[in-house]
């Protein structure tokens, strides 16, 4: 299973989709006057349609925001969100400690630099 790793931050958001262990798309995105929240929602966003550009229908999504992985897992989305995920045959969601997060953490903050 693919799995994509996520980040927002104040300014910046970044995913980043990884298949067997390997980099296979990165996007990152400056966001003017923002929330933590909706930069995570943005991050999915980008990565979502990563996967399905390279028509990956199983995946597995971390975030290391504990507020926004609840969300998903408690199925609190809105309607744009719940008709990108009827796309995959199966789709997770983790939470995941900033360590095991570094990459997309360090792309985000550049994000959020306007390093793009």
């Amino acid at each position: 299973m693919s799995i994509l790793y996520i980040d927002g931050c104040a300014n910046g958001c970044a995913s980043v989709l990884y298949e067997n262990g390997v980099e296979q798309s990165m996007r990152m995105k400056y966001v003017l006057e923002s929330n933590v929240l909706h930069t995570n929602y943005m991050a999915l966003e980008m990565g979502l349609h990563s996967a399905i550009q390279r028509g990956i229908y199983k995946l597995r999504v971390r975030c290391e925001n504990i507020e926004f992985t609840k969300q998903l897992i408690n199925k609190t989305w809105d309607t744009y969100l719940d008709t990108l995920f009827r796309q995959f045959e199966n789709i997770q969601f983790e939470y995941t400690f900033r360590h095991e997060n570094k990459r997309v953490k360090q792309l985000s903050r550049e994000a959020s630099k306007g390093i793009l």
